[in-house]
């Protein structure tokens, strides 16, 4: 079983912290690395054979992919330490869509039971719409995109201080015994078999007849002979006030989390949970989709 982190570069100062965590889990997982840039902007024919406008435009265009394909393999050889398989590509397009779709080429690909885990950052550095439009690129993929996606803190500021290795740390991992979320616990729970990580499992709910039940179905999906490994913590608060409480206290590494991607007001409620937790937190979060419609 082998997992791909597909990740998605900028080329922005933040980037550093979306690639090494992603590099970090790869090292550990025995995972394979693809580094995509995406150049927006297009060059289509007009009418006639080639217009003074298009040339200017593939110019340009030739211009930025040369300087970034030297910046990206700048990226390779200051990462090679790290010892993990990594490629790296420039494509054009959107970049939601772009990832998108290289995600399903690779998961076509993969070894049966291995995931391919997108990787962006939040891009919240104010100022500058580039990193403000990755941050709508990463906000439609928590909507669209099926299977993990690792959001790494990456917007400057606040939210963007040291990389943290969840090698050995402790992860918080959000249930509500929904499928995204069962999905979730249980690649959390393999990665950090993988990993020598504590899970500490956080329900928020005052039904104590659900909260049996999910007692029942996390044993189910947790492996018995590693117990000691995990601990369940019930609370009544809002889920993402005990999210966040729970990785401040912890001193967590990571937060692992499901997302629904449905439509209406409960894709509101749900997406302001997510919201919440990676507007506030200076952790990676680990989000699973389990449906790609909505």
């Amino acid at each position: 079983m082998r997992d791909w982190f597909l990740v998605g570069l900028e080329l922005q100062p933040g980037d550093v912290h979306i690639l090494d965590t992603a590099l970090l889990f790869a090292k550990d997982l025995g995972a394979h690395v693809l580094a995509l840039h995406v150049l927006g902007g297009s060059c289509e024919e007009g009418v006639g054979v080639s217009s003074p406008f298009e040339e200017a435009l593939r110019k340009q265009l030739d211009a930025r992919k040369e300087e970034a394909s030297k910046e990206l393999n700048r990226m390779v050889q200051a990462h090679a330490a790290f010892g993990v398989p990594f490629q790296v590509e420039i494509a054009q397009g959107r970049p939601c869509e772009v990832l998108m779709e290289r995600a399903a080429l690779l998961r076509s690909s993969a070894p049966q039971g291995g995931e391919v885990v997108v990787t962006v950052g939040t891009g919240r550095m104010q100022g500058s719409f580039w990193e403000r439009w990755l941050g709508s690129t990463t906000e439609h993929l928590l909507k669209h995109q099926k299977g993990p996606i690792l959001v790494v803190p990456s917007g400057g500021g606040s939210s963007c201080g040291r990389t943290v290795d969840p090698h050995g740390g402790r992860w918080v991992v959000a249930v509500d015994g929904s499928e995204p979320s069962m999905k979730a616990l249980g690649l959390a729970w393999r990665w950090s078999n993988a990993m020598s990580a504590q899970l500490t499992i956080v329900h928020a709910s005052a039904d104590r007849h659900a909260i049996s039940t999910l007692e029942t179905t996390v044993a189910r999906v947790l492996s018995s002979e590693g117990r000691e490994r995990y601990t369940l913590r019930v609370t009544e608060k809002e889920p993402a006030q005990a999210i966040l409480e729970e990785a401040e206290k912890i001193e967590g590494a990571l937060i692992v989390m499901g997302t629904h991607g449905r439509s209406g007001v409960e894709r509101a409620l749900i997406g302001s949970t997510a919201r919440r937790v990676l507007e506030t937190t200076r952790l990676p979060v680990l989000c699973y989709h389990a449906s790609a419609r909505g």
